[in-house]
């Protein structure tokens, strides 16, 4: 199973809770079904209640589908599907070169 990998660009504080804004890279071994998104690439603690971004799509144009878990403690996924049939990137394909742009958000608890 492929395991994305991020590098932190900022860290906001929003009235709704903590975000961040995250380049997420793609695993070079894409798993069917969506790479994994481990929580702990995102700063903002354990729990991810949204990953957001408009129009989301990698370098070489393919569209990038978020998938969120079961709950905001568990590791939501990423999907990506071909720029030119639309279907899901075969499994094992080497996607490490191709990153994303979102923002990372763990709504607080009042």
């Amino acid at each position: 199973m492929g395991n994305c990998t991020g590098v932190i660009k900022k860290k906001n504080v929003r009235p709704y809770g903590r975000s961040t804004i995250v380049q997420i890279s793609l695993s070079s071994s894409y798993a069917t079904n969506g790479d994994t998104v481990p929580l702990a690439i995102l700063g903002i603690g354990n729990r991810c209640s949204a990953i957001l971004g408009g129009a989301v799509t990698t370098p070489a144009g393919h569209a990038v589908e978020y998938i969120p878990a079961a709950n905001e403690f568990t590791a939501p996924k990423l999907r990506v599907r071909d720029v030119a049939t639309g279907a899901e990137i075969s499994n094992a394909t080497n996607l490490s070169a191709q990153s994303i742009t979102v923002e990372a958000i763990a709504s607080s608890y009042r």
